[in-house]
């Protein structure tokens, strides 16, 4: 996402593909890098879940700080843990960091 001259973030490019190893987004990754002679060199990142974008975000930017999203976050601890009977404690300590 780049920053719009509105203040909201719009997508600046997307990747397609069936391939599941880290490398393949990381070398994207570098790839926008370098078409953007070296401009684009984000600080932070936001991705929704998985292990293999973290690791190609660390790969193709070292010093970028990586968060996920809430909303994901969420949505898979209430899949995960839900049905087993700690919601309203579950919700408590990720919205309010306390039990």
């Amino acid at each position: 996402m780049v920053k719009h001259e509105d203040g909201f973030g719009i997508p600046a490019g997307f990747l397609i593909t069936n391939k599941s190893d880290h490398t393949i987004i990381a070398d994207w990754l570098k790839q926008l890098a370098i078409g953007a002679n070296g401009a684009f060199e984000p600080s932070v990142a936001i991705t929704d879940q998985g292990s293999t974008e973290m690791k190609a975000i660390k790969e193709a930017f070292p010093q970028c700080k990586i968060f996920l999203c809430i909303w994901h976050v969420l949505k898979a601890w209430q899949r995960n843990c839900g049905s087993k009977g700690v919601k309203d404690e579950k919700e408590k300590v990720v919205l309010n960091g306390s039990a």
